[in-house]
């Protein structure tokens, strides 16, 4: 395999990798639409008059569980726009203007055209590994604000998770009074 042939493989690659790393971000955006749902359900259908340990702890839980939920999202916009600069990324040249080019060089030297061939390789060598660079920087940085993105969001799951099993509590101590209440009001009959 000769240079131009590797460096023209390197930049489909990338270019293909800035595909999937976009496909793959529609998951992130999913699970964390579902997070802050089911964060919103608990938080507003939890009785916060049962018991105050159960409030307190889920009260924790919640906010815990919110700060995740924020870095979460402030990693995914990260990797889907790059704050405010956003992501650009380099490709070659027109073809028409890489083919005029050609032909110009061809024009300047009509008696060496190999090494007007040669100097249009080096050329689109130079492109290729300029290009491949910027995006591979890219997709890098999409990879790395991904990834954080996903341990928040299994944070966020974490904490939402135990504070499940904090309003279940809560809920049962809820029936539970409701039981006793009922008993002592039969009992007063």
């Amino acid at each position: 395999m000769n240079r131009l042939e590797f460096f023209t493989e390197q930049y489909h690659k990338e270019n293909e990798r800035n595909k999937d790393i976009m496909s793959s971000l529609s998951m992130p955006i999913s699970v964390n639409t579902s997070l802050f749902v089911g964060m919103f359900y608990l938080i507003s259908t939890f009785d916060y008059t049962v018991n105050y340990v159960y409030v307190l702890l889920f009260s924790v839980l919640t906010i815990l569980a919110l700060y995740y939920f924020c870095y979460s999202i402030y990693y995914l916009a990260n990797a889907l726009s790059n704050k405010s600069k956003g992501y650009e990324y380099s490709y070659l040249p027109d073809p028409v203007a890489l083919e005029k080019y050609a032909v110009e060089l061809e024009k300047m030297q009509p008696n060496d055209l190999q090494k007007a061939e040669k100097t249009f390789e080096q050329y689109l060598i130079g492109e290729l590994t300029q290009n491949t660079r910027i995006n591979f920087e890219n997709n890098k940085f999409k990879i790395e604000n991904r990834y954080k993105c996903h341990v928040y969001m299994l944070y966020t799951f974490l904490a939402i998770s135990v504070a499940t099993v904090v309003y279940g509590l809560n809920s049962y101590q809820k029936m539970l009074n409701q039981t006793i209440l009922k008993s002592k009001t039969i009992q007063k009959v």
